[in-house]
């Protein structure tokens, strides 16, 4: 070798290496392999949707439109059994044709979902065949809701299409032209003594709330992405807007000093991946009530105030209330529920909850009752009118 010169090398090989390593093509041998192995580990993992989360399903069908495939389950009710299931030829009675009941469970696998863009399986409607056991509620068996019941998060305003100052601006703008065209635009709500509104019928045909609806969506979007990626069974959703007069004492007051759950107690009976969800987005500042969790005493209540732009979401398991409005100005905020099935959402109803009365501090009790949200406080009273016209009376609550 003349001295000053540098052998070449093929880059696209990886030559052999004798009894004397040469440094440079070590190097090169370690960087290609490197290479190799990532290139290995960055490949797309392939799911088997056909057994999957302890199920077996047959292919059914894809949505070009949706961007989505459909699979159903392959189990079949045993011939002659109420809880046991097989397979298709041991539904059929002797000799028979015709198959037996086949499980409803139907799984959904959305391609190219949220930010991720990777595939999102989730469960349409609920097998029967779970655990070939006569019951099968979760409750039931057992499972545990280890979901966190309340998050706050504040989200970068500069990345995403979050609501912004302006962003806030416009939709508080939309509102109040809504309002001048539509003086029924609002309704009193449970536990607000005319002091509290939201709009009820935003997915009535009503080509003004539609439209207020769409512009709700829109700005929305971004916040229920985050809860879809988090929960990507959650793939229904409601929208709508809560307001607070000034002045407007807490919904805890309101309801005899009750919290509340947005939902019914049935949807305990879901696996938790399934369970609703609620979201809450402030154009105003507001405050927000809570209990930590359902072992904890009156005086362990929080409150705290959410910030415009910011979203608190809560499940189905958190007991709260809307707090108070100690300002001198209206307080709009926008919410939507999260739901794995439309038949989840509620139905105009919310369920408070007791205390172990008997003491100055109680513990959190039970479910006491449904509460219409559209209903009214007569103020200064133990009664409640509905909208209806009919009165009912209620616990006595002492303001604090």
């Amino acid at each position: 070798m003349v001295s000053g010169t540098v052998p070449t090398r093929n880059r696209g090989t990886i030559p052999n290496i004798g009894t004397m390593a040469d440094p440079v093509v070590v190097a090169e041998r370690a960087a290609m392999a490197a290479m190799a192995d990532s290139t290995t580990t960055m490949r797309t993992e392939v799911v088997d949707y056909a057994n999957f989360d302890k199920h077996t399903y047959s292919f059914s069908s894809t949505s070009k439109k949706e961007n989505e495939s459909r699979y159903l389950c392959n189990k079949y009710r045993v011939a002659g059994e109420t809880a046991l299931w097989g397979t298709r030829r041991q539904s059929m009675n002797g000799g028979g044709t015709s198959p037996g009941e086949r499980c409803p469970g139907t799984l959904i696998v959305q391609h190219e979902f949220g930010m991720s863009g990777g595939d999102h399986p989730y469960i349409k409607v609920e097998h029967k065949c779970v655990d070939n056991h006569d019951v099968t509620s979760a409750v039931a068996r057992g499972v545990k809701d280890d979901r966190p019941q309340l998050e706050r998060i504040s989200p970068n305003i500069e990345y995403g299409n979050y609501l912004s100052r302006k962003g806030i601006e416009d939709v508080l703008r939309e509102f109040k032209n809504a309002e001048k065209n539509d003086k029924n635009l609002w309704k009193n709500i449970t536990g607000g003594n005319t002091m509290r509104k939201w709009i009820p019928d935003m997915y009535d045909n009503n080509v003004k709330r539609v439209a207020l609806k769409v512009i709700v969506e829109k700005a929305l979007k971004a916040y229920i992405t985050i809860v879809q990626e988090r929960y990507p069974t959650l793939k229904y959703f409601k929208v709508g807007a809560l307001k607070s007069l000034p002045g407007a004492k807490s919904q805890y007051v309101g309801h005899g000093r009750k919290l509340h759950s947005d939902y019914p107690q049935s949807v305990e009976e879901l696996e938790p991946r399934f369970r609703p969800v609620s979201i809450i987005v402030g154009l105003n500042s507001f405050n927000f009530m809570w209990l930590n969790d359902r072992t904890s005493r009156e005086s362990d209540i929080r409150e705290m105030t959410v910030y415009p732009g910011e979203m608190i979401m809560f499940t189905n398991h958190c007991l709260h209330a809307g707090g108070e409005n100690n300002t001198n100005e209206e307080q709009t905020r926008l919410f939507a529920y999260l739901a794995s099935d439309e038949s989840h959402f509620p139905s105009g109803e919310v369920t408070t909850w007791d205390w172990q009365r008997g003491d100055n501090d109680p513990l959190i009790s039970k479910p006491s009752s449904t509460a219409n949200t559209a209903l009214i406080r007569r103020p200064g009273t133990n009664q409640i009118r509905l909208i209806t016209g009919r009165v009912a009376s209620v616990g006595r609550g002492t303001d604090r």
